[in-house]
């Protein structure tokens, strides 16, 4: 879908113009498009996304929120489960160091905590 590749490439691109370079913005994108993808394929209600970044010293975080269902696996939303196919959620797994879940008021937020690159 154009719009999910759009939105990784502004993600990217937001960390390229503010110093995060190289294969972390390219990790960040990913996460952010492999949710948008996610929420889109398995929520019932999805017709808003909200990502919100924020970068301080070697952290990025990724507040992603979507309206719907709560997430099956809600410590872990790209925990691999039997109804995933996508072979790149257990890759995604990897890339960040802290993953938080929450679900309140109809909302499922999640925080994903990726520290930069040292290159």
């Amino acid at each position: 879908d154009a719009s999910v590749s759009l939105l990784s490439e502004r993600v990217t691109a937001f960390c390229a113009e503010n110093g995060v370079e190289g294969s972390t913005a390219s990790h960040i994108g990913l996460l952010a498009e492999e949710m948008a993808v996610y929420t889109r394929l398995h929520r019932e209600k999805s017709d808003r996304i909200d990502i919100l970044l924020r970068i301080a010293g070697d952290d990025i975080t990724v507040d992603f929120r979507s309206e719907g269902t709560p997430f099956n696996q809600p410590f872990n939303p790209l925990a691999k489960s039997s109804e995933d196919s996508d072979e790149n959620i257990s890759i995604l797994n990897k890339i960040p160091s802290e993953i938080a879940y929450d679900y309140m008021l109809g909302m499922n937020s999640t925080r994903f905590t990726v520290r930069r690159e040292k290159v």
